[in-house]
């Protein structure tokens, strides 16, 4: 007969989702861990966390970072209620963007000092060149659009040290020029980057009450081709 966990709650009828479900909470919630970590804080033994993980895995839940061993989200829960409308909405929003701009559009989210894209629309009728996925996440040394609308509108810490796209590489950027594109951001109500990334992406983004919604044009296609067009969509659906 098989043993039951001695943390497990007799009532629970499911034991085995409900630890899924929790681990996937744990990892959208608290960032990406290492096995290690994750069943320390679960718990649970390492032998069961990891099981729970691959069967998650196999369903395209999280993932894990051969070079890290990190396991993070590709999926975020959302609880009942208010929570349910608002995330709704913002499905709504992101796929009306993405038909009207022909472009993928994203939803950010701060956690602690990283930006985590927890949502992604793509158009129908359009193949999008950006590589980004749902679950991917990235620090706030690189001061692009998404960064700046969190430092004008989240409260998102400004790092000692920021980078700027320039010419598909990053480039040093000082704190004074980041602080302007901060103040630039609060009064516009949006942002643009200057210049396309590594992976020949430039992205247009706004705030979406304590998210960041943006646009992200693959391609490589240089400032001001269809610019302002893009910025208006964004900045039309943010509140």
């Amino acid at each position: 007969m098989p043993r039951r966990s001695a943390n497990a709650d007799p009532a629970d009828p499911a034991p085995a989702l409900s630890r899924g479900i929790d681990l996937l909470d744990r990892l959208s919630r608290d960032g990406p861990q290492v096995l290690e970590r994750l069943a320390e804080t679960a718990s649970l033994p390492k032998s069961s966390t990891l099981r729970l993980l691959a069967a998650l895995e196999r369903l395209g839940l999280v993932a894990r970072d051969p070079a890290t061993r990190r396991f993070h989200a590709r999926a975020a829960l959302v609880r009942g209620g208010s929570d349910a409308a608002e995330a709704a909405r913002q499905r709504q929003v992101l796929a009306a963007l993405a038909r009207d701009s022909g472009q993928a559009a994203e939803l950010w989210e701060l956690r602690g000092n990283r930006l985590v894209m927890v949502d992604r629309a793509d158009p129908e009728d359009a193949s999008t060149a950006v590589r980004a996925r749902i679950g991917y996440e990235r620090d706030l040394s690189e001061a692009d659009a998404v960064a700046v609308v969190a430092f004008a509108f989240l409260d998102a810490p400004l790092p000692a040290r920021h980078t700027r796209s320039s010419d598909h590489r990053l480039a040093p950027a000082s704190r004074a020029s980041v602080q302007q594109a901060v103040r630039q951001c609060r009064r516009e109500g949006r942002a643009a980057d200057a210049g396309i990334n590594s992976n020949g992406v430039r992205r247009f983004a706004a705030p979406l009450g304590r998210a960041v919604i943006a646009l992200a044009q693959g391609g490589g296609v240089p400032p001001g081709r269809d610019d302002a067009r893009l910025l208006a969509l964004v900045g039309a659906v943010s509140g």
